[in-house]
């Protein structure tokens, strides 16, 4: 089988997503083929791994907390020329590849490709429409965020198929859209026991991990927790993204990416992050308690952590962050015991790759 992956180049959640699933498909077959259009953080996450074509793809400025229209409107003025500009200059060179079939990770470029070459597309993103639309008639629900969800769902209408993970396996009737559980780099279950790693990786006690993304919006987020973590200077704070280096603190280490993150997330007692979908899915497979800060105005964000209201403690805008993590390391045994029962099982991955293959069936 031959997949063309076109992946978004905001932040690293979704590139880690696509490599999560191209895995999922060399352990199904060791022959099948992959090339990757990818931008920005994408292409740097796939460019030395498989065959990469480099691309144009959306830019969202901003390094505060809120999503902003008009800067984003202002950096992308001329995207959607680029995308069909993009779709016939890659044209030659997708049909070479001669795909079977493929998958758009919400870039338009997917669906416009797919159709010049005349291949079916899978439209692959977290944004659930359905669930939208429960949490816009329970909640006040911004001009900005409203039209992002018409914009998403327009988008999803290019590809043949549209496949969204959900955070809480909930696999909702639809005949548009088909739901898969969660999909995570690594699982609980196949990583060395806590102890070991914990020996490894070269800590004595569990740590508080950090995920701020691969974009900038989590610049602010990480300038306001180094001033928290002086509060609490017996907790070891790891933190994961932005490209920002912070300077070295005693109870706080700093990484743009590791490969590994799975086992720092195995041997932390809670997760600090934004509302990206991988995150979130991680610590629910690892069930770890979290404290989520969506990105504002930014609908997937907004809409992961809603769905995870009842089980974790979440805040819209970063407010007191001090007093936040104060309550929230007070109440970890209630958010430990909400996670326990969770019954989700990370198998989404698998998932697509069946899936897939159940659509190329003659």
């Amino acid at each position: 089988m031959r997949i063309l992956f076109v992946v978004t180049g905001v932040g690293l959640g979704d590139s880690v997503r696509v490599g999560t699933i191209i895995n999922e498909f060399k352990k199904d077959n060791p022959k099948n083929e992959f090339l990757i259009a990818a931008y920005a953080n994408s292409y740097d996450y796939f460019k030395d791994k498989y065959n990469t074509i480099n691309i144009t793809g959306y830019r969202i400025p901003g390094k505060g907390m809120r999503f902003r229209v008009l800067p984003f409107l202002l950096k992308n003025v001329i995207l959607p020329f680029s995308w069909f500009f993009t779709a016939f200059s890659l044209k030659n060179e997708v049909k070479r590849f001669n795909p079977d079939i493929v998958v758009s990770d919400f870039e338009p470029t997917g669906a416009v490709l797919a159709r010049l070459v005349k291949k079916p597309c899978v439209m692959l993103f977290g944004f659930d429409p359905l669930a939208y639309r429960k949490f816009r008639d329970e909640s006040k629900v911004s001009a900005i965020m409203s039209m992002q969800a018409k914009y998403l769902e327009k988008v999803y209408a290019q590809g043949r198929y549209v496949v969204i993970p959900t955070l809480l396996g909930v696999k909702r009737h639809s005949m548009v859209y088909t739901y898969i559980n969660p999909i995570c780099r690594s699982k609980p279950e196949g990583l060395a026991p806590k102890k070991a790693l914990m020996k490894s990786l070269g800590f004595r006690e569990e740590i508080i991990l950090v995920m701020l993304g691969g974009s900038d919006f989590g610049i602010k987020l990480l300038e306001r927790l180094r001033g928290v973590a002086k509060m609490f200077p017996k907790e070891k704070f790891v933190v994961f993204g932005t490209k920002r280096l912070s300077v070295p603190m005693p109870n706080v280490s700093h990484y743009t990416f590791k490969e590994n993150v799975g086992e720092y997330m195995k041997i932390s007692k809670c997760v600090i992050t934004l509302g990206g979908e991988l995150t979130l899915s991680e610590a629910v497979a690892f069930r770890k308690p979290m404290l989520i800060y969506p990105i504002q105005d930014h609908v997937e964000q907004v809409l992961n952590a809603y769905s995870l209201k009842d089980i974790a403690m979440v805040r819209y805008g970063n407010g007191n962050l001090g007093e936040d993590v104060r309550l929230f390391l007070r109440n970890l045994d209630k958010y430990r015991a909400k996670m326990g029962v969770l019954k989700v099982k990370p198998t989404g991955a698998e998932e697509f790759v069946r899936l897939v293959k159940t659509l190329l069936r003659p």
